[in-house]
This record gives C-alpha cells, structure tokens and sequence, in this order.
C-alpha cells in the first residue's frame, strides 16, 4: 500500500463529502482530497516525475502541504520532508543530497524557496501551494478526469518518504521510510489506539514529523483531521472544545506549555480518547498533573524516525500505574504489535530484566537505512537488529524504561550519570517548564554536570534549592555542580529541547566534547 490508499479507504467509510482536512477558515472533504491528488500525480508525471523521483513539500502546517504529499504518493514518487526550523543552508544538503526535482512550497516560504532553487542544482521545478491557480488545478475537476495510477508499479519496498532524523544529538540524517515500514506503522497505531465514533483528529505539531505520520492511521479511519499552524496554548484548548477533538498528538514539552497556560483548567476535554505523547520522555510529575487535567487519556508511543509507534504505554495502563505502580509512569510500555525490541548489551548480548543496554529493534517498521549513507546504516545495524542510540532497560513484566541517549551520557571523575535521572528530579519543582542537564568542561571531573532551567514567568527557581533536591534523591554524584537559568531553552521542529546546540554554548572553544 502507497500513503493514499490509506486516504481511499477513508473516502470508503466517510463518504466523498465526509470531512477530511479542516482548519478555521475552511474544509476539504475525502472526495476533494482524493480528486487532488490524481491531480497532483498527473502534473508530476506530466512534468517529467516517474516512480521514485524526489520531491519535496516545504510549508507550515497547513492542509494543501498534506495533499500534496497525498498526491506524491499517488503518483509513486518519494516524498521528501523538510523541516520549517532549519536553516536554508541545511535544507538545501539535505535536498541536493536527496536529488530532490521538484518542490511544493507555502508562499510564506518563498524567500527560502527561492534561495534553495538557486542552491540546489537538482531542483527543477517549484510549485507554490497556495496559489489561486495551483488551488483551481487540483480542486475544479473530479477525479476520473484525472491521472490513472492503476498501472504504475507498486512494491512494498518502494520508498514512500525521505524523513529527517531529530538532530539533537548531531547533524540530521535522512532517513529511507517504504510503504512496508508505513504499513506497520499504522498496524500498531489501529491496533493500540481506542476506535471510536466520529473520530477528529488534532494536527497541531508539525506535520513534517509524527504527527503527520499519525495522520495516515486517522485518514485510513476516516478521520476528520483538524490543522492548527503551531502550538499555541489557547487556541490548541479550546479547539479540543469546539471539534470535539479525539486524538492528539504532541511532544512532552508542547504539553508542559499547555499545563502552564492559565486557562487550561477553563476548557471541556471530555471528548479525548487519547492524548498521545511521544519524541521525549514526560516528567512523571507532570504526567500526573497532564492525567489530573486531561482526564484518563494519556497514551505514551516510543519510536524514532527510524520505527516509529515501536511501543506503546496505553491510557489503561497510565491509570492502572497511578492507582497500584507509580514508578511504571517513567515507562515508554511495552512493543507494540507489529514489532520486536531487545536491550542489548555492549557485547551484543540480550540484557536481563534490571540490566541496562540498547534499545534494539526488529521487524517491518524498521527503515531500510539513511539515505546515500550505507556507513551511517551499517553504524545502527548489529545481527539483524536495529540500535537505536538510547540506553534503555526492561522490568520483570516487560515494560521498557529508556534511561537516555547513549551519548547523551555524562562520565564524572569515572562515574556514568544519565541525564534524564537528574531531569525527572528537576521536572518536579515548582516553577520548571522545562530542563536539559548537560555535561560541561571541569578541570577536576572532566565533565561536571549542570542543569540549564526554563522557568514559568512569575516563578524563581534557586540553583541551592535544584542542587539540594537532587542531593536527596539521586545522592551527590549525579546532582548538578551548578544550575544556569535560560529565558528560553532552543528546540527543534517537533519541540524536542536541542542539547547539542545547549552543549555547544559551553564546550565551546574546547578542543573536545566529553
């Protein structure tokens, strides 16, 4: 299965005129979405595209991204992601290394885009999104007018999608997604999330990421999948409110914002059926706050780029930890359906329950590899299995743990800390929006561990009040020789707080990292 057969089996439940991609300004049906992307798949075959050429879609969160993308996949070319918070010298390498030919673009970016046509000699031909004419080309005719994609060739191993790693931890990687890692990943997602009637579907995070991943699941339901640009607090709860909103998607930092929000007490959630976070692990006291507020809905999917949906902690499961097992809240669940994980040890070999190790993965959903990077691919391939760079640990029952990024690990005067040990503390506080610990150059401990704070306006936060608490919990070794307060701490895209550039700021100058 392609990306739109996903789409056409929605259209099947829906209807032609049921509610596909909606926003507050207007609405596009099932049979509007799939008319477009015979369309597009027309003009891209037209324009010289055949299967398994490259092309791009570089907008904001908006519906017509979400079409075009719809309609590359009809047309069976590989879709190329490219994240909005990038620099235009970052997405013109990852274009020029994909040989990306041709680009949707939203006007908002059309300095960018033009910047990038000029960069990038692959680059043929670019297309504005939101264009009066491109909108009358896709929208006035119906769809047995348009391209016939009966007859193009169609393998599970086709590559769907080109998607950019995270970049937290270093210079972002494309990585190959097939229809067959698509197919797996909507397995899991239809067999771990509730059905329900008239599901909606709440697009906030952006679309170039997992929640546009996710959206393929809710097409294939048929969704109606509501559009926000961004995460704004307010407009994100009361959307909840107003469409009746039943699934959503965010990384643990954009719901941190939300509990923040003064308002967030004001709205009625009782339509959610899971509240899904994922990209980071969520602060358990904060997880209790989001549970208190939200309601029993809270849903936890680790994956990667590389395998998303790989596990899964449901909102039964949430509540069942609350009331009988608090610590299981620090879990990522246990592999979902469609997929095989082991911890595995420096040496290769399967950790015990308790023992800590690499988070490895095996099975459908696991990419092929980084685009034109076979060391790259070879680097997290070990006996079949898939590494994927965090530490992680299982318990007695099968629940996962992920302790950290491997090289996010901090070695002190000889001693392993694990960053997020000490952030679980500090998310606690009254006062921290969010935190990254961080190993920074000392003299004495080679590296020393500090803690870079965003605060909640109106609150202060003391570094002897930090130090002290992670004194008493975590013991000397692991608490933070000093704390810095920063008005705001940098992230990605998706809302992942970016150690690197964090680390940067103070190893810089240094002729090492570690």
């Amino acid at each position: 299965m392609r990306p739109c057969n996903y789409l056409d089996r929605g259209a099947m439940l829906a209807g032609a005129g049921g509610e596909c991609l909606t926003t507050d300004e207007f609405a596009l049906s099932y049979g509007d979405v799939r008319s477009a992307s015979f369309c597009i798949a027309e003009e891209l075959h037209k324009a010289g595209a055949k299967e398994g050429t490259k092309v791009g879609v570089y907008s904001p969160n908006h519906p017509l991204a979400l079409v075009a993308i719809l309609g590359v996949a009809r047309a069976a070319c590989t879709y190329v992601a490219i994240n909005t918070a990038n620099t235009v010298a970052d997405n013109a390498a990852v274009l020029q290394s994909a040989g990306c030919e041709i680009l949707y673009y939203h006007s908002r970016y059309q300095s960018q885009t033009f910047a990038l046509a000029d960069s990038v000699s692959s680059l043929r031909q670019i297309v504005a999104l939101d264009d009066p004419d491109t909108e009358e080309r896709w929208f006035d005719r119906s769809e047995s007018e348009g391209f016939s994609t009966d007859q193009l060739p169609h393998s599970p191993d086709d590559i769907a999608y080109l998607l950019p790693t995270g970049g937290t931890t270093g210079p972002a990687k494309s990585v190959m997604v097939s229809n067959a890692n698509l197919e797996a990943l909507v397995a899991n997602q239809l067999t771990a999330l509730p059905e329900c009637e008239n599901p909606v579907y709440l697009v906030s995070a952006p679309i170039t990421h997992g929640a546009g991943i996710m959206a393929l699941g809710f097409f294939a339901t048929g969704a109606m999948i509501h559009i926000l640009d961004g995460v704004d607090p307010e407009t994100v709860l009361s959307t909840i409110q107003e469409r009746q909103v039943t699934h959503l998607f965010f990384p643990p930092t954009a719901i941190y914002k939300l509990l923040a929000h003064p308002t967030v007490r004001y709205y009625d959630y009782s339509s959610i059926r899971a509240f899904v976070y994922a990209a980071a692990p969520m602060a358990t006291e904060k997880l209790r706050e989001a549970i208190d507020v939200f309601g029993p809905v809270m849903a936890e999917v680790y994956g990667q780029s590389e395998q998303p949906f790989a596990t899964f902690l449901s909102a039964a499961e949430h509540e069942e930890s609350l009331r009988n097992n608090p610590d299981r809240l620090a879990s990522c669940g246990r592999p979902t359906a469609f997929t095989s994980l082991a911890i595995i040890g420096d040496d290769g070999t399967p950790c015990q329950p308790g023992e800590r190790g690499e988070i490895a993965l095996k099975g459908q959903g696991v990419s092929p590899g980084y685009h034109n990077d076979p060391e790259a691919t070879a680097a997290v391939r070990r006996g079949g299995w898939h590494l994927t760079g965090d530490i992680g640990v299982f318990d007695e029952d099968g629940y996962i743990y992920v302790v950290d990024r491997k090289k996010d690990m901090i070695v002190t005067g000889g001693f392993n800390v694990y960053p997020t040990e000490v952030e679980q503390v500090i998310h606690r506080l009254e006062g921290v929006v969010d935190v990254a610990v961080i190993g920074v150059p000392d003299p004495k401990w080679g590296e020393a561990v500090k803690a870079v704070i965003e605060v909640r306006p109106g609150y202060k936060v003391s570094e002897e009040a930090v130090i002290a608490a992670c004194k008493e919990r975590l013991g000397s070794v692991k608490a933070p020789k000093s704390v810095d307060i920063w008005e705001a701490l940098p992230r990605s895209g998706p809302g992942k707080v970016l150690k690197r550039e964090v680390r940067d700021h103070y190893w810089k100058g240094h002729d090492r990292a570690i």
